[in-house]
């Protein structure tokens, strides 16, 4: 992997005002392992989804098996990577979901990025974003997997609308 690409990063979360236990779970990896290393650099947030039962726990076990299974993965695209431990995520959460009675509705959100070399690859899941800063204008480029998110692109509501939308 390049070093030409300097970059500084930190990770951290927040509860917020609204609820009484935080449900994120964030982790950046990078990697000295060799194997690991040519994979690039590994950036997760997964969001519990708030209100639903065992947020936290979802958000954990998605977040960690996108870890585990992307530097398992031994394809050459990191594309396929990403998409297969997101895919892989999903039947973890899903299977533990269905296992525990603690763990029934749970769900997360997800973005994660691969950054190898001079290149960032990007999935989503949901709406937690992707954004860029590009001369010191921020934008999202990811678009939100949700209700709210189909109801803009379709022209049906405004962004503005979407700002008080109840969903």
């Amino acid at each position: 992997m390049s070093d030409d690409l300097k970059i500084t990063y930190a990770q951290g979360t927040d509860v917020g005002v609204v609820r009484d236990h935080n449900e994120d779970w964030v982790m950046i990896e990078d990697p000295s392992d060799p194997a690991m290393k040519r994979k690039g650099r590994l950036f997760i947030v997964a969001d519990g989804m708030g209100g639903y039962q065992a947020g936290e726990v979802a958000s954990r076990i998605a977040g960690e098996t996108v870890r585990r299974e992307y530097y398992a993965d031994p394809s050459d695209d990191p594309t396929a990577r990403l998409r297969n431990a997101v895919q892989a995520a999903n039947r973890e959460v899903h299977g533990s979901a269905q296992s525990s009675t603690s763990h029934t509705g749970m769900g997360t959100t997800m973005v994660v990025t691969a950054l190898i070399d001079n290149k960032a690859y990007i999935a989503n899941v949901g709406d937690s974003r992707a954004y860029v800063v590009h001369q010191g204008v921020l934008s999202q480029i990811t678009q939100d997997h949700s209700f709210v998110g189909e109801q803009i692109r379709a022209g049906i509501l405004t962004k503005e609308q979407a700002r008080v939308h109840p969903q």
